[in-house]
């Protein structure tokens, strides 16, 4: 069976109270509201998307392998919907302790205990609109939402090869 998820404002707390009209009217708003089936998001994995050569600003390479060739499968995955599983890295949340934007990376290495990951092999996820994600540590998480490909420059150096528009951010089951 597939996960559906309503947007927010469906998600109203049936009361015993209501009557048939309420009911019909709850149900009609749920059925004008744009659904996202969790099935509808492309599942890809990090190893798709590192496996080239990507390191432009390194200075001890020779200027000839300071390149960033991205190939046409991964140039293809730009603009789409996916689902990809990694760690969490939180950069900016509320008050509250939700994020809004954190890098994802392939695996705790990257992350926590290791050296910097390549560039491509982290994404920048910036959850969307008003969304925000419960912070999760040492557990794998997956996000689902539209990715971009492309670099994004800081003060003439490549600074995000992958970034993402959240919409769902689940923690794994173990």
């Amino acid at each position: 069976m597939r996960d559906l998820v309503a947007p927010r404002h469906i998600l109203i707390p049936f009361r015993r109270s209501w009557g048939a009209t309420h009911f019909l009217l709850l149900v009609s708003l749920f059925l004008r509201s744009p659904l996202v089936l969790a099935a509808d998001y492309q599942k890809i994995q990090f190893g798709e998307l590192s496996d080239f050569l990507c390191d432009p600003d390194n200075p001890n390479l020779d200027p000839k392998d300071r390149t960033c060739e991205i190939p046409d499968k991964v140039k293809a995955l730009d603009k789409k919907m996916i689902s990809i599983q990694g760690f969490m890295i939180p950069l900016e949340g509320d008050e509250e302790g939700r994020i809004k934007t954190f890098v994802l990376v392939k695996d705790q290495m990257s992350c926590c205990f290791g050296g910097n990951p390549r560039l491509n092999a982290w994404i920048f996820v910036k959850m969307k609109d008003k969304k925000f994600a419960d912070y999760v540590d040492f557990v794998p998480i997956t996000v689902s939402g539209q990715f971009e490909v492309g670099m994004s420059k800081l003060e003439g150096q490549v600074s995000c090869l992958y970034r993402m528009e959240g919409e769902i951010v689940k923690a794994a089951k173990l």
